[in-house]
């Protein structure tokens, strides 16, 4: 508390002068240098802007690290299911990979070409 004393006390020594009286030029001295500070943290480099910027790809990233995290838990229960000889999962895997069973016949279904490509 006693520092803050004595910074007020050289603060008010500073604007009054030996005189005593406030001396208004060096009041506005401090006012231009205070609102210098304050337009340049409201618009510099490191200012508020970038701050908003900042905040805003964080909480994007959150969302992006929610995302992964669930598809890996996804891959994780598929590997599980993998290594324990799940016949079921081991079918669903292979024909996720486009395997056929011996002696099965496949039919492809392809879209009818539109209108304007006949001609």
């Amino acid at each position: 508390m006693q520092r803050l004393d004595s910074t007020v006390y050289n603060f008010m020594r500073l604007i009054t002068g030996k005189t005593g009286r406030i001396s208004f030029w060096k009041v506005g001295c401090v006012l231009v240098v205070l609102a210098g500070i304050t337009v340049w943290f409201c618009s510099g480099p490191r200012g508020l802007p970038k701050l908003i910027r900042l905040r805003q790809e964080v909480q994007g990233l959150r969302q992006e690290m929610v995302k992964t995290t669930s598809e890996n838990a996804a891959i994780q229960d598929t590997i599980q299911a993998l290594e324990s000889s799940d016949p079921t999962a081991i079918e669903r895997e292979a024909r996720n990979q486009g395997m056929i069973r011996p002696g099965e016949t496949v039919y492809r279904v392809e879209p009818q070409p539109s209108e304007h490509r006949k001609k």
